[in-house]
């Protein structure tokens, strides 16, 4: 069954991870090593001053949506990427 969740009025869908070729996952690949690159505060305030895994999701690309997240610029485009990846629109 397929996974549908709605994000201010917009419907995703959870992506299945197997369908994703490995051309898209060689791309997926070069925009995370782009972003870490265009970022260097990226690898020092993300991964090593914050717990990263207690981040919801959803619920932080919500907030980002609507202008509310109280995360940092380079947690918002980790949230942004993740959210990217595991779901597409409907």
């Amino acid at each position: 069954m397929e996974e549908i969740i709605d994000i201010n009025g917009v419907q995703y869908l959870r992506r299945e991870h197997n369908s994703i070729s490995n051309k898209h996952r060689t791309i997926s690949k070069i925009l995370m090593i782009s972003m870490l690159f265009g970022d260097m505060g990226y690898i020092d305030n993300v991964m090593k001053d914050k717990d990263i895994s207690n981040i919801d999701i959803v619920k932080e690309y919500r907030l980002i949506q609507i202008k509310k997240s109280n995360l940092s610029k380079s947690e918002r485009n980790w949230v942004e990427y993740q959210f990217r990846l595991n779901y597409i629109k409907k």
